[in-house]
């Protein structure tokens, strides 16, 4: 929890450089390798009303249309998200001296203060050059961030590690019933799962699951207790494959699902068993697997 508070306030106080005009010859942005173990999540969908994003470190504006750089910072940035009619408006917010207010714009070479009415265009990645936190309207959350237009709607994607997404959701008060560390690797290994399959199984759209459907929460939500923290690291990379039964285990944790059975879990971890042992005894020919089958 330190760590996250001392991070925000390094971006709170950091001093950010202007962003780099975008001028030719700016090279089309190469899309990174397929990555492997990751799930795109819907935050929300917005009205016009602006979103404001704070990202601490050097990161990379793509329009994802035509795969073009929009621009760069080598370290912490603000910016303000809104839908328009002909796009996403986006502009870089400074701190104005001379008003002391946040506004949109930019610092010419001279020193002056130019106002910025903002660019627009239809799908922004937000790609970091290295891990680090997203302020989402004050909200942490790690990973990439996507912002697209679609008609008269705007969404806001968040792309995470799938261990961070089962942390999240794990971290619900529906699951705080999982005290003892194995009961808890048996949630994880199968919120995994579930999350692996939704990944692979999503109908064509632009994410995989909706935040409020799995009650996903931004990095201050998540549970610190001992046992959880344990948990998590010793699960390992792990996850599971077996024929479904009742929609399990790949609609445990998914919206209208049967529903994760914590108090069953957590006695059977009581009795001894251990993680993999508890799903065996849930789902008939388990097998266990570290690596994603292509």
């Amino acid at each position: 929890m330190n760590k996250i508070f001392y991070t925000l306030i390094v971006m709170i106080l950091g001093i950010a450089v202007p962003l780099t005009a975008v001028d030719d010859p700016w090279p089309i942005w190469e899309p990174w390798p397929a990555i492997e173990g990751t799930i795109k999540v819907l935050l929300s969908t917005k009205d016009p009303k602006e979103t404001f994003i704070t990202i601490e470190g050097p990161h990379t504006l793509i329009n994802l249309v035509d795969r073009t750089v929009l621009g760069k910072s080598s370290c912490a940035a603000s910016y303000s998200f809104a839908l328009a009619k002909d796009g996403i408006r986006w502009y870089r917010m400074h701190y104005v001296e001379s008003t002391g207010e946040n506004k949109p714009g930019y610092y010419d070479k001279k020193g002056y203060y130019v106002a910025d009415d903002g660019r627009r265009v239809d799908e922004i990645l937000l790609w970091p050059n290295h891990p680090i936190i997203f302020l989402v309207d004050g909200k942490p959350y790690a990973g990439w961030m996507y912002f697209c237009k679609k008609a008269d709607t705007f969404h806001i994607i968040n792309e995470v590690t799938i261990d961070d997404y089962v942390a999240s959701i794990l971290s619900n008060e529906q699951y705080r019933g999982l005290t003892h560390p194995e009961a808890i690797k048996a949630a994880a290994i199968a919120a995994r799962t579930t999350a692996l399959y939704q990944s692979k199984h999503s109908s064509p759209k632009q994410w995989a699951v909706d935040a409020k459907d799995v009650l996903y929460g931004d990095l201050l939500f998540l549970r610190q207790d001992a046992a959880f923290e344990y948990a998590m690291k010793d699960m390992g990379n792990r996850f599971m494959h077996a024929p479904e039964i009742n929609g399990a285990p790949y609609s445990w944790f998914q919206k209208n699902g049967p529903g994760f059975p914590v108090a069953e879990i957590e006695r059977m971890a009581k009795d001894g068993k251990n993680a993999e042992a508890i799903l065996a005894s849930l789902c008939r020919d388990v097998k266990f697997f570290t690596t994603l089958k292509k």
